[in-house]
């Protein structure tokens, strides 16, 4: 979970130097459930948003240090909002998150979440949504290709139409005509079409 948010924000796991190297947010009963949240089960909290048909999801364990600055396993459920708009928010989530290097003041960890969630999706009702190419470009890579690239690729293809046609164009015979020739086959036509008409009359 941890590696996928670094990814959807395009950062790398960092080398775990050590699993205490900073303290774990605390996750206290009285703020969680003055916030409406609840316990899934032991150590999965969900706190619903409260101007969104949104769910955040925290996993926490004070054994273990997480959730911690560097190491946030969250997740976002709806079932009305589409997925790149949960990507987004939790994007702009563990963005914000990231700059915060040591413990949060003045607020705890799940008022804090409520604050930057409910803030980015006022700021998606108001603007509209994201680009989902932006939000998935860290996920679904774009290939790359150089200009200079695609201009040989379409001079190539140019070019090897060109000479096919040429190709065929000097095995296809050529036929010559003179004035005489054609005013023959032009009468040749015109009888025909009288004995045609000649005998379809007398059905």
């Amino acid at each position: 979970m941890v590696v996928l948010g670094k990814r959807l924000i395009g950062q790398k796991m960092n080398e775990p130097s050590s699993i205490n190297s900073f303290a774990a947010y605390l996750i206290e009963e009285g703020e969680y459930a003055a916030l409406g949240a609840r316990l899934e089960e032991p150590g999965h909290l969900i706190l619903p948003l409260f101007s969104a048909p949104i769910d955040v999801h925290i996993l926490f364990s004070i054994d273990e240090c997480y959730p911690r600055p560097g190491y946030l396993p969250i997740f976002v459920t709806s079932s009305t909002v589409p997925a790149y708009i949960r990507l987004h928010l939790l994007s702009k989530f563990l963005s914000t998150l990231e700059l915060q290097s040591g413990p949060l003041v003045d607020e705890g960890f799940c008022m804090a979440v409520m604050r930057i969630f409910e803030g980015e999706w006022a700021l998606v009702e108001d603007n509209g949504p994201p680009d989902i190419s932006t939000v998935l470009e860290h996920l679904v890579p774009r290939p790359q290709r150089s200009a200079t690239d695609a201009s040989k690729f379409y001079s190539l293809d140019t070019n090897e139409n060109h000479n096919s046609y040429q190709e065929k164009s000097r095995r296809r015979p050529r036929v010559k005509y003179d004035d005489a020739q054609l005013k023959r086959e032009l009468e040749a036509v015109q009888r025909t079409e009288k004995v045609s008409y000649r005998d379809s009359s007398f059905d």
